[in-house]
């Protein structure tokens, strides 16, 4: 999807709208991250979201784009309010954060051309340095025990997304 990424300056604080996916490898349970050549740091899959598109359908689109595969979502994991300066610009941003699968093998050479990425275990997360910082617990649990997560409700227009675990609730009826 074209268009225009819902990031804006105000009052010199840049506010972001942000998806991003915990995928984990279902053979070693390895977490998927990724880094911008020449960061130092790594992250999460993940990107912008555009003006008129759901979270959702960011997510999918931003994995497709940097990475080259489809990705299941299967289900919404956290949503974060993060405040940090980066290269000298303060941020605001508001985090989605999905738990995933990838439908297909990464092809490097579908790899976005500035993009690295890396399989890593839940054990090399603590001596990496991955931002934001609190998404190494998050990726611990999605690696770790998937089904200890606690559901969240999200409505994009009164269509209700949960995971389809037992004991949700429907907040829509």
């Amino acid at each position: 999807m074209k268009g225009t990424d819902i990031s804006f300056l105000i009052e010199n604080i840049k506010f972001n709208f942000r998806v991003s996916c915990v995928i984990i490898s279902p053979m070693d349970k390895k977490i998927l991250l990724h880094k911008k050549k020449g960061d130092s740091f790594w992250n999460l899959p993940g990107g912008r979201t555009v003006i008129g598109e759901s979270s959702m359908e960011a997510v999918k689109r931003e994995i497709r784009e940097e990475i080259g595969c489809e990705c299941k979502i299967k289900q919404l994991v956290t949503v974060s309010e993060n405040f940090f300066t980066l290269n000298g610009i303060k941020y605001h941003e508001l985090l989605m954060i999905f738990s995933g699968e990838l439908e297909n093998e990464i092809d490097e050479d579908k790899l976005e051309e500035d993009i690295e990425i890396k399989w890593i275990s839940s054990e090399e997360l603590d001596h990496m340095d991955i931002r934001p910082e609190f998404t190494k617990s998050i990726m611990k649990q999605v690696c770790e025990n998937a089904d200890s997560i606690q559901p969240i409700c999200w409505i994009v227009n009164q269509e209700e997304h949960t995971s389809q675990r037992k004991n949700t609730k429907n907040f829509l009826k």
